[in-house]
């Protein structure tokens, strides 16, 4: 099997449908769906999109940042202290969990 891609595929993270809420993306050769299975950077840092379980949605990594900045703001924190969010679609939803 070829480790190079054939003249016909998209580069690697081109989503597929070409639409910003794609679920899929290429992964063009054998060794980039191999490095997206086991995790390896090469492949995971350069994913922008893709099924929602695996990748956040980068209007949600900005809803995170943003959220997480007000936080800051609001506590007046100086402290350079790293947290993280989850991204719930009522106040409610926690019980319900």
């Amino acid at each position: 099997m070829s480790n190079s891609p054939s003249s016909t595929s998209l580069p690697l993270d081109h989503p597929l449908p070409l639409d910003e809420h794609a679920c899929s993306v290429s992964l063009p050769t054998w060794c980039s769906v191999v490095g997206y299975e086991e995790a390896s950077p090469e492949v995971t840092e350069k994913l922008v999109s893709g099924y929602p379980r695996f990748v956040d949605h980068p209007y949600i990594i900005q809803l995170v940042s943003a959220a997480l900045e007000l936080d800051r703001a609001k506590s007046g924190s100086q402290l350079c202290l790293e947290f993280d969010c989850i991204v719930l679609p009522t106040r409610n939803s926690p019980s319900h969990a």
